[in-house]
């Protein structure tokens, strides 16, 4: 057998023959020496190109070459149960074979799988970062981490960048700790900094595939609509330039075995899929992320994967390896946003080593065109963006800290210090820092501390359990709209905590509505008709565009002005091109804001920023700015940002000389100080603040954050562990103080020069005041009230009624559309008739009145209800009913609505429906 693959013994290579591989694949060739000579390797190849077996087999020749095989020999860690499932049996292929015990363990796993476990443990034990930091402090499970001789990470670059990699990483040395050593070996797709990738979980040596992860083949394109797209659009209720996108994707879909469709929303999966449905019922395309329940994303998996659908619509729930099958084309919906997310997402194609990945970006407007391009061809040059990682987060630190106290009960107050340092994250941490979040956690306690020990305290273990994950435990908000009394959508605490409060406008699903008031789990709405100023749902979600990338697309601009560029650099097709020159044509009769040029433009209150600064530090920028600006003013100036320019909203004129002023004073090393001090008042810090202080324990788990006074407990903590964290996950994730200084000290050097301009409105400024009121491209209509009212009616005449005769206590039900005007009881024919909602025991209320019992003091209220409401359908009949079964109305409100002189039935459907409103926005008040 050639190559690497005759370096592994008998038994692993008569498996190979089985599986009928002739050789190794390059990643292979090169991988299976280094492991094999117990080196830490990070494994660097694109999706599809045998990178698990690169490892795995390795692993396994060193396993069965030791003297003795014990159980936790090999971890697999990975950062998805779904990536989980498909490890277990693309391994179990090769235990059965070779005679090796393989088990999966997560949160999901059942009692009777972890039962069995614990009982007989296996060779190789496949998991997630939580788990084992779960499994780490287990007592009897835990003793077999002693023999652990070979840790995998896979997925590393999922890990990297957020806390959940930081965790791993200390986790690891709580391992190295209990074992003696591991030989580590990472696994990635393509990333950038792929040596800093290495250092962050100690690997010695990077591997990378560089014979086949540069053959990628990208397009841009813009789909133009023809005539006959307006008739589509007015049916599907989106514009025709959204027609032309839905048919080109689906004519890609109709060419292609099996296409895979990304895009960078949950919301924009579930309206891409939702047109397509309105469209054709029968069409064979499917949804796919990570709000939808697993059952229902397997299903997908699997109909996708046997040809039973040929399309998928995704989000990143799908960026990972998780078998989907041969993917022969990836559409990404919108520009990426980001490099190293479109070769992630493209390499899911063309899965096979043969095979090269192709993907089709399709875009809408000018920037989304020019930003698409210019990711694509750093995409093929394999410019990714420099990975950031979290500095000694101190949440981590605490849950870190509290996992060793219920691993070893005590634990020198030196000894752990040294422990932590020894991973990457913590390289820098001081004993202050160390000492600080010791002494926080004994102040919540959760741990003691005495001289130079600390040790666990019985909170610590619902503690620890409690916050395994660094992900935050987001409460759910149903979105129930008061004139229907139904749920319309979900929406995540983030967005509610950020943006929400009554009044407010936001649109989710398609459809603008306007906040009526926000309870402990539901946002009550209703209807809105003016979507000037709506928030999408999704405005939190969107992805960073990296500064770079933001830079080259003002070079690009310039270019496409000059018409000094090959548009083929760019992998653009024709279409693309020419929307692209047809824009900076229309925009160069005004002025071409670039990648060295600012441009300041007034329309209205607003002042437009023009700068490709890239979506942190033009956040970053634009805070700073207003919040000078407002100081000067006594009054707030509004901000928001994209990519390419920051938009200033001003109460009255916009003041273009405060600006820049503003601009030219700042010094750049007052940034920070100046953003600290200004972040302590936004609902961001806020919600930061709260999962932080969840993380350390000061906020109880799934305490509701509207009970909870967030300004007092931050002034009450300031300067704590917890406040410095909250900072540094701000400035981790949102801000970029670094390179706004740069940005500025360029400016204040004339590196970027800043230009005025006054005239007619930009064609670039009409575009961006028209993305700020923020209606996405399948906006749903506004039904109107008629409709509602219909709707409405259908619902109440389909409900059964329970009727009590108030006479002989007779239960009879009936639909209400088909009840009689006049309704008497079946048996005695009394016209005494009570009408009840849901499990009330009426008849028991009144047989206990005619034995002549004891009535309680709301007994005798209820009854007194109930003949109320059998005096009103004495009176009114079927009306009656009708007008009782609406959400909240009691009989006082029926009485009112019936009263009306001979009412319409359309009118007594309005008046039901005003009167559902008002109870549904008033409940919280009622006791």
């Amino acid at each position: 057998m050639p190559h690497s693959f005759s370096l592994l013994n008998k038994d692993i290579q008569a498996c190979i023959t089985e599986k009928a591989w002739a050789s190794p694949t390059p990643i292979q060739e090169k991988a299976i020496p280094e492991i094999l000579n117990e080196k830490n390797p990070l494994i660097i190849a694109p999706t599809g190109t045998g990178k698990t077996e690169s490892v795995l087999l390795p692993v396994l020749h060193n396993y069965f070459n030791q003297k003795e095989r014990d159980p936790i020999s090999i971890i697999y860690v990975s950062p998805l149960r779904a990536l989980n499932r498909d490890l277990l049996d693309r391994i179990t292929w090769w235990g059965q074979r070779l005679g090796l015990e393989v088990m999966v363990r997560h949160g999901d796993t059942p009692q009777k799988e972890r039962t069995k476990m614990l009982k007989n443990p296996p060779d190789l034990l496949i998991t997630t970062p939580e788990t084992l930091g779960s499994l780490l402090t287990a007592p009897k499970f835990g003793d077999h981490f002693i023999n652990t001789r070979y840790v995998i990470i896979d997925e590393v670059h999922e890990l990297v960048e957020d806390k959940r990699g930081a965790q791993l990483t200390v986790a690891l040395e709580r391992l190295a700790l209990r074992s003696g050593g591991f030989q580590r070996i990472g696994i990635s797709a393509t990333i950038g900094d792929p040596e800093k990738v290495a250092q962050f979980f100690k690997l010695d040596k990077v591997v990378r595939d560089t014979d086949t992860e540069r053959k990628l083949s990208i397009t841009v394109e813009c789909p133009r609509y023809e005539k006959v797209d307006i008739a589509l659009g007015d049916k599907l209720h989106v514009s025709p330039e959204v027609v032309s996108r839905l048919k080109r994707l689906k004519t890609l879909v109709d060419q292609h075995k099996a296409v895979l469709t990304f895009v960078n929303t949950r919301q924009m999966a579930e309206l891409l899929s939702s047109r397509f449905e309105a469209w054709d019922k029968a069409n064979d395309i499917a949804v796919h992320h990570s709000s939808l329940s697993k059952d229902v994303r397997i299903v997908a998996e699997k109909k996708f994967k046997d040809g039973s659908i040929k399309g998928l619509i995704a989000t990143s729930s799908l960026e990972l390896g998780i078998d989907i099958g041969n993917v022969e084309l990836v559409v990404q919906y919108n520009s990426p946003r980001q490099v190293a997310r479109l070769v992630q997402r493209v390499g899911r194609s063309g899965h096979n080593i043969l095979k090269f990945p192709k993907g089709i970006i399709l875009t809408s407007d000018p920037d989304d065109v020019m930003e698409a391009a210019v990711i694509a061809k750093r995409a093929l040059a394999g410019q990714l963006e420099p990975i950031k990682t979290f500095e000694k987060p101190l949440d981590v630190l605490a849950q870190q800290l509290v996992g060793i106290t219920l691993e070893l009960g005590r634990m020198k107050t030196n000894e752990a210090f040294d422990l932590v340092k020894k991973a990457y994250p913590y390289r820098n941490l001081t004993i202050d820092e160390f000492i600080s979040v010791l002494e926080q956690m004994a102040s919540e306690r959760i741990i003691w501390m005495e001289k130079n020990e600390f040790g666990r305290k019985k909170a610590a273990y619902i503690y620890y359990y409690s916050n395994l994950s660094t992900i935050p435990d987001e409460t759910k908000f149903f979105v129930k709209n008061i004139s229907t009394n139904t749920n319309v959508g979900v929406l995540d605490e983030r967005f509610v905590v950020n943006n929400l409060n009554p009044g407010s406008l936001f649109i989710t699903k398609g459809t603008p509505w306007t906040v009526v008031d926000i309870t402990e789990r539901e946002v009550l709405v209703q209807p809105a008709y003016d979507i000037s100023g709506a928030i999408p749902a999704w405005e939190g979600e969107q992805i960073p565009v990296p500064f770079d990338v933001a830079q080259e697309v003002g070079s690009l601009r310039r270019r496409i002005a000059d018409e000094k560029l090959d548009f083929i650099e760019y992998c653009m097709d024709s279409s693309a091109y020419v929307e692209a020159l047809s824009m900076m044509k229309k925009q160069k009769e005004f002025f071409v804001p670039d990648d060295k040029n600012i441009w300041f433009e007034s329309v209205d209150n607003f002042l437009i920023m023009h700068s490709h600064f890239g979506s942190v530090v033009n956040e970053t920028l634009g805070k700073i700015i207003s919040l000078l600006v407002s100081a000067y003013m006594g009054e707030t100036v509004g901000t928001k940002s994209d990519p390419y320019r920051i938009v200033f909203e001003f109460s009255k004129k916009p003041d273009l000389e405060l600006v820049k002023k503003v601009i030219h004073e700042t010094k750049p090393e007052q940034i920070k100080e100046l953003l600290e001090k200004s972040l302590l008042r936004t609902t961001l810090f806020r919600y930061k603040f709260i999962h932080v202080a969840r993380r350390f324990g000061l906020i109880e788990k799934f305490r509701d954050y509207q009970k909870v006074n967030i300004r007092r407990l931050v002034e009450a903590v300031l300067d704590s562990p917890i406040y410095k964290e909250t900072l540094n996950e701000i400035f981790t994730e949102k801000i970029d103080v670094e390179k706004t200084k740069e940005v500025l000290h360029g400016i204040h050097t004339g590196h970027y020069k800043m230009h005025d301009y006054v005239g007619k409105t930009s064609p670039m400024s009409n575009h961006v005041l028209t993305r700020l009121m923020q209606v996405p491209e399948l906006i749903l209509p506004h039904r109107p009230e008629s409709e509602i009212i219909e709707i409405m009616k259908e619902r109440v005449m389909d409900r059964r009624a329970k009727l009590i005769c108030t006479y002989c206590t007779n239960i009879f039900y009936d639909i209400i559309r088909d009840l009689p005007k006049k309704i008497e009881c079946p048996n005695c024919h009394s016209t005494m008739v009570t009408y009840a909602k849901g499990d009330e025991d009426v008849k028991a209320l009144l047989e206990k009145k005619k034995e002549g019992k004891e009535l309680g003091e709301e007994e005798q209220k209820k009854l007194k209800e109930y003949d109320h409401i059998a005096t009103l359908i004495n009176a009114y009949g079927k009306n009656a009913i009708v007008v009782l079964s609406g959400k909240g109305v009691g009989p006082e409100q029926a009485t009112r609505i019936l009263a009306r002189k001979r009412p319409t039935e359309k009118q007594l459907f309005k008046d039901m429906l005003e009167a559902q409103k008002a109870f549904l926005a008033t409940k919280r008040y009622w006791t």
